[in-house]
């Protein structure tokens, strides 16, 4: 079932939200299915596509891609429907033995539809091709060798595998790297330790089944990113598990586990200085990094956390430093943002006090979602932007929202 409410002011309240949760797990009847997230929606697909019974489900028939794809290429033809969930999806996959078998069946088309999405999500050009020669494997992708290694040797057209497999990894941990002009070395570096020889360089649209066309690049057909990223799955995300009725009259469990780690904190304002770096153009001096490769964003935003005195025990301060991996040397250049920083707000007298705001962060491969407890909203920290949603923050590779659950609401008469 789909639901679309308008407002006036577009807000709706906390009352309201919570019948709409009461609605869709009260109901547990065959004409209802619930799944705790897109990953969660994503890997039960997967592994009914795999097992041959998808067709049999009416929810999965109700999705539309059984009719475009059969097999594994549904399952890449669902995440193109949500091309920012990419990684959530992907690790979800792994982590249940369905990543793999997935890519094992990879084809041309359907790995240019899978990068196409998310090149237009993120508004931004990815490497179309495995360069001959690479550079040494960067100390910040050693992750990605393990973690693809049996998805990419068991690929049918290795290639394909490999060439999208190293450019999302380059997403996942070293987006500042897949926007510098050394990306296509890097998955170089990434096919070479893969094993796939020198003189297989080639793009995805040389190898297998036809060349990507602009349909597969703009899957949704109107070119707009908005409606790239619009899907009618974007509700299924009440965290609840619900009977699943099949057309055979049989009943299953939807597991209602995520694979979002639950991070609780007091100093939730630490994330608000990625508005900060942002505004600093922290994007433009990592690309313009000249001596060796640039640190990662991750540890950008928690050195300049520590600095301003949020303590390394804090849950969330400790999750950025696990982030870091290798550090580099950054203290001058993080004392540098701090000074800047305070001359840029300080008219807001708010700096930086801001950083204790009691929260829990819900971070995912793909996504950090910080709710905050406060009641109301602080005027100052509003006034500054810091508060505002950064979206996509392509220095660390995730998409970042904060969100005010317990917001007080004033109904104007």
């Amino acid at each position: 079932r789909r639901l679309t409410i308008a407002t006036r002011d577009g807000s709706i309240t906390p009352e309201l939200t919570q019948a709409l949760a009461r609605l869709a797990t009260g109901g547990a009847g065959p004409d209802v299915v619930v799944f705790p997230d897109f990953a969660a929606l994503a890997a039960s697909f997967a592994r009914d596509l795999l097992g041959g019974v998808a067709a049999s489900r009416w929810y999965w028939r109700r999705l539309g891609v059984l009719h475009r794809w059969s097999g594994a290429q549904a399952a890449i033809d669902l995440l193109v429907e949500q091309p920012l969930e990419t990684w959530a999806v992907i690790e979800r996959w792994h982590d249940e033995g369905l990543l793999a078998p997935i890519w094992r069946q990879l084809t041309a088309s359907s790995a240019a539809m899978l990068l196409g999405a998310v090149g237009w999500a993120l508004g931004t050009t990815l490497p179309d091709r495995i360069e001959a020669a690479g550079l040494p494997l960067p100390a910040r992708l050693e992750s990605a060798v393990a973690f693809w290694r049996d998805a990419v040797t068991q690929a049918t057209v290795p290639h394909v595998a490999i060439h999208t497999a190293a450019v999302l990894s380059l997403l996942r941990w070293d987006p500042v790297g897949l926007a510098m002009p050394s990306a296509g070395a890097r998955v170089a570096a990434l096919a070479n330790e893969w094993g796939l020889p020198q003189a297989a360089a080639t793009s995805v649209s040389e190898v297998g089944d036809r060349p990507p066309t602009s349909a597969d690049l703009h899957p949704h057909g109107n070119g707009d990113p908005a409606h790239n990223q619009a899907s009618a799955f974007a509700g299924m995300t009440i965290e609840a598990a619900t009977p699943v009725a099949t057309d055979a009259g049989t009943s299953s469990q939807i597991p209602s586990v995520t694979l979002a780690r639950e991070i609780p904190t007091e100093f939730g304002g630490v994330l608000f200085l990625i508005n900060t770096l942002s505004r600093l153009g922290t994007m433009r001096r990592l690309l313009d990094w000249s001596d060796g490769e640039p640190p990662t964003g991750w540890q950008l935003l928690h050195d300049l956390a520590r600095s301003l005195g949020a303590p390394e025990t804090d849950e969330l301060v400790a999750f950025l430093a696990e982030q870091i991996g290798e550090p580099a040397p950054v203290a001058e250049f993080v004392a540098e943002l701090a000074g800047t920083a305070a001359e840029l707000y300080e008219g807001d007298e708010i700096w930086p006090g801001f950083l204790r705001q009691p929260g829990l962060l819900r971070a995912t491969a793909s996504h950090l979602d910080l709710y905050l407890h406060g009641t109301t909203i602080d005027i100052r920290i509003r006034r500054a932007g810091l508060d505002l949603d950064p979206a996509w923050v392509p220095w660390l590779g995730r998409v970042v929202r904060f969100h005010y659950p317990l917001l007080r609401q004033r109904l104007a008469l």
